[in-house]
C-alpha cells in the first residue's frame, strides 16, 4: 500500500470526486515532518482529528443523499423501467464506500504509527455510515 495516495485517485469515480475523502490533505496533516516540527502535537493531531472527521461527516452525507435516491427508484420502479442502471449506481456507490473505508482505516493506522497518542479506529469507523451499508445491501437483497 506504498503507492495507496497515487491508486487511490485512479480508483475514484469522477462525477463523485469532490466526496471522496481527502486523503492527500490528510496526508499531510500527518507528515513525520510536520509533526517532528509541530510545538504541540496534541494540538495537531487534534486538528488532524477533526479534519477526519468532517471528512466523514461529507461522505456520509453525500453517501445518504444518493442512498435514498437509490431506494426510491427501486421502490418505484415499474416494469417499463430498466432495472440495469438502479444495479450499476448501487455498485458505484458500493465502490465509493469500500474505498472511504479503506481510506479512514489506512488514515488512522497513519496517524497511530506516526504518535504516541494512538485513537481506536473503530471510533471513526462507528461514525460512517457507509460502512456499515445496510440500505445498499437491502437495495441488493429486496432485487434478487
Amino acid at each position: 500500500m506504498v503507492n495507496f495516495g497515487k491508486n487511490y485517485k485512479n480508483e475514484v469515480i469522477k462525477e463523485w470526486e469532490n466526496y471522496y475523502f481527502d486523503y492527500n490533505e490528510i496526508k499531510k496533516i500527518t507528515n513525520r515532518k510536520e509533526l517532528g516540527n509541530s510545538q504541540d502535537i496534541n494540538s495537531q493531531l487534534k486538528v488532524n482529528d477533526e479534519r477526519v472527521l468532517s471528512e466523514i461527516d461529507k461522505i456520509n452525507k453525500f453517501y445518504t443523499e444518493k442512498i435514498e435516491i437509490l431506494e426510491e427508484k427501486f421502490n418505484n420502479f415499474s416494469d417499463d423501467d430498466d432495472i440495469s442502471y438502479i444495479f450499476k449506481e448501487c455498485d458505484k456507490l458500493r465502490h465509493f464506500m469500500l474505498l472511504n473505508t479503506i481510506t479512514v482505516i489506512k488514515t488512522i493506522k497513519r496517524r497511530n504509527k506516526r504518535t504516541p497518542n494512538t485513537v481506536n479506529i473503530e471510533d471513526f469507523i462507528s461514525k460512517c455510515k457507509f460502512y456499515n451499508s445496510d440500505r445498499l445491501n437491502s437495495i441488493y437483497s429486496r432485487s434478487e
